[in-house]
């Protein structure tokens, strides 16, 4: 009986070490995102986009006003 319980007991320690490195090979090969190198311009062009907005409406407002 004893020879049955060795035999668990060294099955139970091989599936956790198993499941350890399965886990640590899981998380070693996660891929990280990368940064949008465009990402930082984003304010800027939305800053852009607004301004060119309020001018051609300005502008088309003067030309109507004016006309």
């Amino acid at each position: 009986m004893r020879h049955k319980a060795d035999q668990d007991e060294y099955l139970a320690r091989l599936v956790e070490r198993e499941i350890a490195h399965a886990r640590a090979m899981s998380l070693a090969e996660e891929v990280r995102p990368v940064d949008d190198p465009m990402s930082k311009y984003v304010p800027w062009i939305f800053v852009a986009v607004i301004l060119l907005a309020t001018v051609a409406t300005g502008a088309s407002l003067l030309a109507v006003v004016f006309a």
